[in-house]
């Protein structure tokens, strides 16, 4: 069973609680990011339940919860060396337990033979199995556990210097616009495998995360990360239909996008930076968060990006769909319940302008060749549709973004049109499907008349 998150990311007490059955037998908590789980809460669930406590504290070597280090507390903990962490070894792990009974078996689990041989006693019931162990073979490596163990001098220096470093980006990001920092209880000393901070859009414009990070990315931001491996567990293949791989687990878990709304939130919304350990790289943290600051503070200059007259002609395909899906995130973010694509074609100086159904929803007005968004749909394809849809044209390319406008659809929708200068290729024949006509025009044609204001600020943009 997996449980929700709190607002640090880690495992929620109340969540532990709520998924408790009568088949539960253990509680498995990770400490994400460095920083420890609400230990007290949780000790507490598993005493009164008699239950196992398992720690995973990866993210976490040396952090420590009340004085004491995370670890120490679960029946049995473990933690990887690999290669970017506090504590590395370039790959394998450590376990530790105070039970015999679970050292045993551990030892069985991976350490086959001569380990098994010499520490399993001779009366115990295991013992029997010590040359096969349990048929794995985990060991790590004897110059992985070396480089661990020379680092043991100089690691709580390093861990040290980490929080200092993160002591001063809280101190200095605290309250600044579109940023939400760890809240890091006076008992809990974190040993920062990463600071992980959350992005909160609606403080800046509803302006998308991706375009956040990109213009911190521009200010030498370098490290800055979304991170994509550590994402909910429910949205991973592995908990959502697991049976091509296990299929006796077939059945038995399903989860699903939906099902733990406080840690697909976090994860929408984080960003990452590292915690440096040098007492040298206090100018590279210090160029972080100067970077963070002017880019809060600057951020109505990217949303005025967004609003038009981009030249999509001198970006490539793959920008051009970055673009375009930062124009959907952007909708998403603002509460838009429907996109509109509309097209400005042009031939010489004319504009072509269709005539709306008298009998139709703001009947009577001259428009560009415009439409829904389906389903599924990307910008791109909307358009394509749209335009063979209501002109038999097809498009060719996207010269330029023209802005959008907003207003509330027959049906009280709250929509959204985003509108493109494009080129058609040509000899294409113009076929109408949902119109009365159509009219090639001169901005003072009297055409223009019947185009609404919101069309006419779009068009003075070509």
């Amino acid at each position: 069973m997996l449980a929700d998150c709190d607002e640090n990311g880690n495992i929620d007490p109340d969540e532990i609680e709520k998924k408790i059955t009568n088949k539960t037998r253990a509680i498995m908590i990770t400490h994400m990011w460095g920083v420890p789980c609400n230990m007290d809460k949780i000790q507490e669930i598993a005493k009164k339940n008699n239950f196992l406590l398992f720690e995973d504290f990866s993210h976490a070597h040396f952090a420590k919860y009340k004085d004491k280090f995370v670890g120490s507390f679960g029946d049995v903990s473990a933690c990887s060396i690999q290669g970017q962490k506090t504590l590395t070894g370039g790959e394998g792990g450590i376990l530790t337990t105070n039970s015999d009974e679970h050292y045993y078996r551990s030892l069985l689990f991976g350490h086959y033979n001569k380990r098994c041989v010499q520490e399993i006693p001779s009366d115990h019931p295991l013992k029997k199995f010590s040359i096969t162990g349990m048929g794995l073979k985990q060991r790590i490596h004897p110059v992985s556990a070396a480089i661990a163990d020379e680092q043991m001098d100089t690691i709580f220096d390093k861990i040290e210097i980490r929080r200092k470093f993160a002591k001063k980006i809280i101190r200095e990001l605290e309250g600044v616009k579109g940023i939400r920092i760890p809240k890091i209880e006076s008992h809990v000393e974190p040993s920062w495998y990463a600071f992980i901070f959350q992005y909160v859009p609606e403080e800046l414009g509803g302006l998308p995360r991706d375009l956040f990070y990109k213009a911190l990315v521009s200010e030498g931001c370098l490290d800055l990360d979304i991170p994509s491996s550590t994402c909910p567990l429910n949205l991973l293949s592995l908990f959502q239909n697991p049976k091509e791989l296990y299929p006796s687990y077939e059945d038995k878990v399903q989860y699903s996008k939906g099902d733990f709304p406080n840690a697909e939130k976090f994860y929408q919304n984080i960003l990452k930076i590292p915690v440096w350990s040098n007492e040298e790289d206090l100018s590279i943290i210090q160029q972080y968060i100067d970077a963070i600051k002017k880019v809060s503070e600057n951020h109505m200059e990217l949303i005025e990006y967004l609003k038009g007259g981009i030249k999509m002609k001198e970006l490539n395909e793959e920008k051009q769909n970055n673009f375009l899906n930062e124009l959907l995130t952007l909708a998403g973010n603002e509460g838009i319940d429907k996109v509109v694509v509309g097209a400005v074609i042009k031939n010489g100086e004319k504009i072509l302008l269709l005539e709306r159904p008298k009998d139709d929803f703001m009947g009577g007005i001259n428009e560009l060749p415009s439409g829904n968004m389906e389903k599924e749909e990307t910008l791109r394809d909307a358009l394509i549709r749209e335009l063979k849809e209501e002109t038999n044209l097809d498009l060719k390319s996207f010269l330029k973004y023209l802005g959008s406008f907003d207003y509330l659809s027959g049906s009280g929708k709250k929509t959204r049109q985003y509108n493109f200068l494009i080129d058609v290729i040509e000899n294409g024949e113009i076929k109408l499907t949902e119109h009365n006509n159509f009219i090639w025009a001169e901005k003072e044609n009297e055409a223009f008349k019947k185009v609404t204001d919101s069309v006419k600020k779009v068009l003075d943009k070509v």
